[in-house]
């Protein structure tokens, strides 16, 4: 029964983040919203976060700068989209803010265990790179990932 559970979880977001590759965004699909993201590589490039109605994130995009709408906002071109991955209690999805091995790298993404007294995160179970050749995720290694914990000192 859990199996079933998940799937039926996961199949919506996987649909979502399939159609969503070489769509022009916004406008957003139908039932999502997109509330988090962050601007990389001189802001040629984005990755970001669409959520349902009820702000549960569903899809991890990236995106490649298409031009600007008559009022001067952004619009992307999604160049991958995969479902955004479920974390244990106690972990947050870090965007722009990671580091590997001491060097910043702003197409990191990872899944780190947040924390109110560390300024680095370094507790990472999944890690992703946004290829800025291919704008395609691919794999990282979690070892030598540290991201910035943006709330830390507040």
């Amino acid at each position: 029964m859990k199996i079933a559970a998940w799937f039926a979880a996961i199949v919506p977001a996987a649909a979502l983040a399939d159609g969503l590759v070489g769509t022009t965004i916004p406008p957003y699909p139908a039932g999502v919203v997109h509330e988090q993201g962050a601007c990389i590589a001189g802001c040629d490039f984005s990755i970001g976060i669409l959520e349902d109605s009820s702000n549960v994130p569903q899809t991890l995009f990236g995106a490649r700068l298409a031009g600007r709408d008559e009022a001067g906002k952004a619009r992307w071109t999604v160049t991958d989209a995969l479902p955004f991955p479920r974390m244990p209690e106690g972990y947050l999805l870090a965007m722009s803010t990671c580091e590997v091995d001491g060097k910043q790298d702003e197409t990191i993404v990872a899944a780190v265990r947040g924390s109110e007294v560390e300024e680095w995160l370094d507790d990472v179970i999944w890690a992703r790179r946004l290829d800025l050749a291919t704008g395609k995720f691919v794999e990282h290694a979690n070892s030598g990932v540290r991201c910035l914990n943006e709330g830390w000192g507040l």
